[in-house]
């Protein structure tokens, strides 16, 4: 009886986690959803799942997704997030005025304060914050980084060393195959990940795992860029590092 209740849990987080994977990163386009959602029903009625649950459990799952997970999922895809619109709430009340108020000052902004009034103190709360922040990445430029390990560190804050470092950090796991003096081929190393960890702390999952090959290429502006656009946001960080 042990025996089949850990098999129903770890079966039951599998169905769990491979649904959630549709609406992330794992998988980015229409085709390998698709893919992905064939093997799911193959994976709830495959002869582990029914040898162990019987065929009823595999039918009460797919009825479950059918009737409540289907429906929805053209809201909630990952491949279409730039298709699905998002809305933000807003509320005028005093007390909630209140509260945003005295998270940025001493001294609240209500609806029921005039406007002039209004206006001087947010005013002033912001040069308060302005100078604060000028200060803290002054100090972050300016101070002698022991911790730095990359060569533009110290020429540098502090937050944007650490994305630095943190992107540096993970070019070993990453194959890049040069086809042009400005193009790169660049593929997912997968065993360069599995080897950093433990393998007695982790099991290998059953979700399917896509093998995505990106082309990246750098312009006349020393920008490079990606076929996936997901740095396309951070282009500077890319200029800064870059030397031909």
């Amino acid at each position: 009886m042990k025996k089949y209740k850990l098999v129903y849990k770890t079966v039951t987080s599998n169905i769990k986690h491979w649904m959630y994977s549709w609406c992330s990163c794992p998988v980015e386009t229409e085709d390998e959803f698709k893919m992905s959602k064939v093997l799911f029903k193959k994976y709830v009625y495959s002869e582990y799942v029914l040898n162990h649950l019987e065929i009823k459990y595999s039918k009460m799952v797919i009825n479950f997704f059918r009737l409540y997970i289907e429906p929805v999922l053209p809201y909630m895809l990952f491949y279409l997030r730039k298709h699905i619109k998002h809305y933000d709430q807003n509320s005028n009340m005093k007390l909630e005025g209140t509260f945003r108020g005295l998270q940025k000052g001493s001294t609240p902004v209500t609806p029921a304060t005039k406007l002039f009034n209004s206006v001087a103190l947010l005013c002033n709360i912001a040069e308060r914050d302005i100078s604060k922040h000028r200060k803290r990445k002054s100090y972050d430029v300016l101070s002698t980084k022991t911790y730095n390990n990359l060569r533009c560190g110290d020429e540098v804050n502090h937050r944007c060393q650490q994305i630095l470092q943190k992107e540096w950090n993970l070019r070993g796991f990453y194959l890049s195959c040069r086809i042009s003096s400005k193009e790169w081929l660049i593929v997912h190393d997968n065993d360069a990940v599995q080897s950093t960890i433990s393998s007695g702390t982790s099991e290998e999952s059953i979700l399917p795992k896509f093998r995505r090959v990106r082309k990246v290429e750098v312009d006349d502006t020393s920008t490079f860029r990606c076929s996936c656009n997901f740095l396309r946001d951070l282009e500077f960080l890319v200029v800064i590092c870059y030397q031909p």
